[in-house]
């Protein structure tokens, strides 16, 4: 009898180590996660123990300007206010004439600051207030390119004293930003295959992660320049203006897996 008990006693025990042994798949996996955790203090950190390949990416459009934004300055002066004033407001209304003769239409003109100065001679002691300026700008967008030129010198004939511009546009930029985005993790994709392939291993065929970088989508202006007196102008602008290219440029991070 004794024999007997001290059997199932043994046997039980031996159950007992066994189930004590064994850990489930679940627990497996607890255990391995549980590896990659780094303890500071109070505080784990979850560390990724992968290795990785990060690579920048760049894609650039090239885009000819639609449309350019040029501003005409006109000052009178006059030793009276309402006669400069006047002055300018014929001189304005001449330009405006000449800029709508080549086709532009109203919305693509606009009036913007108008201001009066009062002129002293400084050479007098006191300074002697001698008169007045008046300086009103026209705003105007051309989107035919071919008429620049001409546009520029005609105004200045009628009456404009400088210029501002002109400033190109390539319009809706964001088609162009896309295909430029496109370009730019390509161009990533590249780059990580001749980074491995010179290295000798393996990277995952989907990234990790891809990260735009490009703080905005506009376009890079090549040329925006201003011009000063009647002149100096007239003479700049006797042959064609060469309309520049533009950018649109795009740029990410791209991180790929070393698999082996």
């Amino acid at each position: 009898m004794k024999l007997k008990q001290i059997m199932i006693l043994l046997l039980a025990l031996a159950l007992g180590l066994g189930v004590a042994g064994c850990k489930s798949e679940e627990q497996i996996q607890q255990a391995q996660s549980q590896s990659n955790l780094t303890e500071q203090g109070d505080t784990y950190i979850n560390v990724d123990m992968r290795s990785t390949l990060s690579i920048a990416g760049e894609g650039t459009i090239e885009v000819t300007p639609q449309e350019a934004t040029v501003t005409f300055g006109v000052s009178a002066y006059a030793e009276s206010a309402e006669e400069a004033q006047q002055k300018n407001a014929e001189t304005l209304t001449a330009v405006t004439t000449c800029v709508k003769g080549y086709s532009i239409g109203e919305k693509d003109i606009s009036t913007g600051e108008i201001s009066v100065r009062e002129q002293y001679d400084y050479k007098a002691n006191p300074p002697k207030l001698t008169g007045y300026e008046v300086y009103a700008d026209l705003k105007v967008t051309v989107r035919d390119m071919t008429i620049l030129g001409d546009l520029i010198s005609d105004a200045f004939a009628a009456g404009a004293t400088n210029i501002n511009g002109p400033e190109y546009s390539a319009g809706d930029t964001n088609v162009l930003y896309q295909q430029a985005l496109a370009q730019a993790v390509e161009n990533a994709k590249q780059k990580a295959d001749i980074i491995a392939q010179s290295a000798g291993v393996v990277l995952s065929v989907v990234p990790i992660s891809i990260t735009e970088q490009s703080a905005q989508n506009n376009p890079i202006l090549y040329s925006t320049r201003a011009v000063g007196e009647t002149s100096d102008v007239n003479a700049s602008v006797s042959a064609p203006i060469e309309v520049p290219e533009m950018e649109v440029t795009a740029q990410v991070n791209v991180v790929y897996e070393i698999t082996k």
